[in-house]
This record gives structure tokens, C-alpha cells and sequence, in this order.
């Protein structure tokens, strides 16, 4: 180890040339630190990333950080699939909502309209000057084949 080199990352740098299983020993002298700089050292890179740790019968800790430094705080790909489906979700409920409301917009706009127009029909249809009840009575048809419930 160079003297101006931090020995977190000359022992980060052993353990992606390793790729695969040390001990303190090996860390200490592969990346050319002390014994006790790589067991502290070891130990903030495991709290930062994905390690194994195994020991052995003799007291030797053997250290598994894989074939490459993992973050453990990096999201995996179900945490990655779950996020985009909780997105899509989202999309299609407000896309959904707001198309059921145009629809029962339209809908009752255009119920409304027709009403209004068979009104004016009735009463432009009527023969004399009297009020035309007929209008009365077609928007009430209307309104009961809608309400009409047929139990069979």
C-alpha cells in the first residue's frame, strides 16, 4: 500500500481482484495493511455491502463478498418490479376513473338533452294552444322503463 492510499480502498481493491472468499489474513496481506486495519477495515465493508461471513473451527472469520461488491442498499429486481407495477397501477386507476367520469358525464348530459328534446316534441306536436301534458307524461315513461325492475 502506497502511503498516500486509504486503506479502505486498497482492501476494496484486493477484494474485486479475489472475487470470492478471504480471510483477514489474506485481505492484510494482499492489499498490504495490518491485520487489525483489515479486520476494521472488513468490517465497514460489510456493513456496506452484501458479505457472507463464515467461521471456521480454528477461529478463522472468512469473509464472502462474491464476485463483485454488492451495495446493500441497492434495490433488487423484485423490489425494481414491484415499484414499476405499483406505477402502472396508479396509471390505469387514474386513467380508469377518469374515463368512467367523462362516460357518466356524456351519459348524463345526453340523457338530459333527450329528455329536454322529446319535451319539446311533445309539446310542439300538440294540436291546440293548451299546455301539452303529454310532455309530462313522456318524460315519466321514460323514467319508469329506466326504474322498471322486471322479477321473473
Amino acid at each position: 500500500m502506497s502511503a498516500d492510499q486509504d486503506p479502505k480502498e486498497s482492501v476494496k481493491g484486493f477484494l474485486q481482484k479475489a472475487r470470492g472468499r478471504v480471510s483477514e489474513g489474506d485481505v492484510a496481506a494482499g492489499a498490504g495493511v495490518d491485520v487489525g486495519t483489515a479486520r476494521s477495515t472488513l468490517y465497514q465493508l460489510m456493513l456496506a455491502y452484501d458479505c457472507a461471513l463464515e467461521a471456521h473451527e480454528d477461529g478463522t472469520l472468512v469473509y464472502d463478498f462474491g464476485a463483485r461488491l454488492v451495495p446493500l442498499n441497492r434495490p433488487t429486481w423484485g423490489a425494481r418490479l414491484r415499484k414499476v407495477a405499483r406505477w402502472l397501477w396508479k396509471g390505469f386507476s387514474v386513467v380508469y376513473k377518469a374515463s368512467l367520469a367523462v362516460v357518466l358525464v356524456l351519459y348524463a348530459v345526453t340523457f338530459v338533452v333527450l329528455i329536454i328534446t322529446a319535451a319539446i316534441a311533445a309539446s310542439a306536436a300538440s294540436k291546440d294552444d293548451r299546455p301539452a301534458t303529454g310532455a309530462f307524461h313522456l318524460v315519466a315513461a321514460i323514467f319508469r322503463a329506466i326504474f322498471e325492475f322486471a322479477t321473473y
